[in-house]
């Protein structure tokens, strides 16, 4: 509802048709093929939640659709990331124009992608510049949406202490041989790291959480060692390789990215 009406108002003083009136607006503006992406989103949904055979296997996927979605959203809040009425563009920036259920329907699609036999594994395996395991390919978007683009609203700290340790979990089963990768593959398991880090950096650790204790570990350490080995030896040139993949204007650039490189990575 803040995206359609000023975010400060009073939505229980609303009455039903004004609400009726705001969603009805929501329907109209966003973008036909936006829905018809969502609707089959929400039909895959289910899947999430089956038993997979014995059989199944979690194959790497292409990551470049949701890159490609991710940097479509970065355009437009870049082109409203000046205005101090952000709130009134956020809408167009994010939902109107369908970005946001391109990203939705690109998780889905990639996470179906994701999963095969056995027998199918071979077949479909990608192994390309954009290669990445579902799981932090799907964080490290999130967190992308959350932390540097702010258009997502923060997770509670239970999920986020599980997704932060599944992440650097599923980070760490890779197995990717950096030395030997492409420098586009670089670029995106730097991102994903990068995104990684900030998702640690912004979490409140408690004391004798050690599982979390590792997963920052982990993380940070296999940052510092990627971007050794890509040569960033300052913010300017980390903030180039985040943005050949996907990474807001400097005016739209949020502070939480440089403090990390300054506490981490000077």
């Amino acid at each position: 509802m803040c995206l359609i009406r000023s975010s400060s108002e009073d939505f229980g003083a609303l009455s039903t048709e004004e609400i009726a009136v705001s969603v009805n607006e929501w329907l109209r503006l966003e973008d036909r093929v936006g829905m018809q992406r969502k609707l089959f989103a929400l039909q895959q949904i289910p899947t999430f939640f089956q038993l997979s055979p014995n059989t199944t296997s979690f194959s790497p996927v292409n990551g470049q659709y949701t890159v490609e979605c991710l940097r479509s959203i970065t355009v437009s809040i870049n082109k409203v990331a000046c205005d101090t009425a952000m709130n009134s563009k956020m809408f167009e920036a994010f939902w109107a124009n369908g970005n946001a259920s391109r990203v939705f329907e690109s998780w889905v699609s990639a996470h179906l992608l994701s999963i095969s036999s056995h027998e199918q594994q071979a077949q479909m395996v990608y192994n390309g510049d954009f290669t990445a395991k579902w799981c932090p390919l799907f964080i490290a978007a999130g967190v992308y949406l959350t932390y540097v683009l702010d258009v997502w609203n923060v997770m509670e700290k239970p999920i986020h202490r599980y997704t932060l340790n599944l992440f650097g979990r599923e980070m760490r089963d890779c197995g990717t041989e950096l030395e030997l990768a492409t420098p586009a593959l670089k670029d995106f398991v730097f991102w994903q790291l990068y995104l990684g880090a900030i998702y640690g950096y912004s979490y409140p650790l408690d004391d004798g959480d050690y599982e979390t204790s590792l997963t920052l570990s982990y993380v940070y350490t296999s940052l510092k060692r990627l971007a050794q080995l890509m040569g960033l030896s300052s913010w300017v040139t980390a903030r180039n390789a985040l943005s050949r993949i996907a990474w807001p204007a400097p005016h739209a650039d949020k502070s939480i990215a440089r403090d990390l490189w300054n506490q981490l990575l000077l």
